[in-house]
């Protein structure tokens, strides 16, 4: 995803009081942050974009809000190889290539794989609510040594 903003700050106050809560500062500035990354941050990054503008925020606070957003729809977590999870905010429907030298991620359209929804759903007789997608293997930088990242 690029860095354009998904939610307005009324959407995101609109999905939260959904679930009887309110868009407090906190929650507005981690969101932001998340929102701003123009990536795939992990919390330790989202932390320390959220401390430039609340210096006394705590860590448990940000991992405790980002669960909040993602209960209320307005960021993703992505569960990848590694360990600890990256967040992005929620848009459109999208699968993922990551870098397994550098751990660079990138999006994906889902647009080119509408019909493994389909194919599955025929070979399983589930019915598909949702579903995610990864590729991993090693960008063009880390295939000519040039990754900055070990």
């Amino acid at each position: 995803m690029d860095a354009k903003r998904r939610f307005s700050d009324s959407e995101v106050a609109a999905r939260l009081a959904r679930r009887g809560l309110r868009l407090t500062r906190q929650r507005k500035v981690v969101f932001d942050a998340v929102s701003e990354a123009g990536g795939h941050p992990a919390a330790h990054e989202i932390y320390e974009k959220a401390r430039r503008v609340l210096p006394q925020i705590s860590l448990g606070t940000v991992y405790r809000t980002l669960g909040v957003l993602r209960d209320a729809g307005v960021v993703q977590e992505l569960h990848l190889k590694e360990a600890q999870g990256r967040y992005e905010e929620r848009g459109d429907h999208h699968h993922h290539v990551v870098c397994t030298g550098c751990g660079r991620i990138e999006d994906l359209d889902a647009a080119a794989f509408e019909g493994l929804i389909s194919q599955a759903q025929e070979a399983t007789a589930f019915h598909i609510e949702d579903h995610r997608l990864e590729f991993y293997g090693f960008c063009p930088d880390c295939r000519s040594g040039r990754s900055l990242r070990t």
